[in-house]
């Protein structure tokens, strides 16, 4: 999970996110029934004095998911009070072969991931 941290993330962000970390625990560890694991990474665009000074900005304002050979991509924030309160558009999208449009947000999502922008939440 790549998640945007900036001026304007609400306070209990960090602790939402570290409890999912914590799901680790309960997790298979491999063997017969695979395993799996919860990764997440913090996204912060600097700013100079200057550019911070201009509300909302420097921000990796993204709102996709992308697995296999599926995309979702949509224009409202993932908290509980944007699918109440305010009106938004997904769109969700296949690929047979995991390329096409599926395969470009994977590119995004693993240029975002591995730059010096993100840095890993721990518990």
């Amino acid at each position: 999970l790549l998640v945007s941290h900036w001026d304007h993330s609400r306070a209990e962000e960090l602790a939402f996110l570290r409890s999912l970390l914590a799901i680790n625990d309960g997790l298979p560890k491999g063997g017969y029934r695979g395993g799996g694991r919860i990764s997440v990474r913090l996204f912060t665009v600097p700013s100079s004095a200057e550019q911070s000074k201009i509300s909302f900005a420097r921000v990796n304002h993204n709102k996709y998911m992308v697995t296999d050979r599926a995309a979702y991509v949509g224009t409202s924030n993932w908290a509980g009070d944007y699918f109440i309160s305010t009106a938004g558009v997904g769109v969700s999208m296949t690929s047979r072969d995991g390329k096409g449009v599926v395969q470009q947000l994977q590119d995004v999502f693993d240029r975002d991931w591995n730059s010096r922008y993100a840095a890993d939440l721990t518990l």
